[in-house]
């Protein structure tokens, strides 16, 4: 399995935390912070989507990865300036 379709954590992990340092080369520890909770609840919906029977283990699967950079936009929320 490659690490773009992977359910294990730390392939869940570099993904979230390299779609949310993609437009800067580090992240704050509040933004590891961010991105290591939001690996385990990731981590945890795919192993739950792997006890769900077609299609809805499919489906639930793309939902999970159209939201893996989450972290990013919270983390771009944060910097922008009032």
């Amino acid at each position: 399995m490659t690490q773009n379709n992977s359910n294990d954590l730390y392939a869940i992990d570099a993904r979230v935390k390299n779609l949310a340092r993609d437009w800067d080369a580090h992240l704050t520890p509040m933004g590891t912070i961010l991105c290591n909770h939001f690996t385990f609840v990731l981590k945890d919906l795919y192993d739950f989507s792997d006890t769900l029977s077609e299609p809805y283990k499919h489906r639930l699967k793309e939902i999970l990865e159209k939201h893996e950079g989450m972290p990013r936009k919270i983390i771009e929320l944060g910097r922008k300036k009032k």
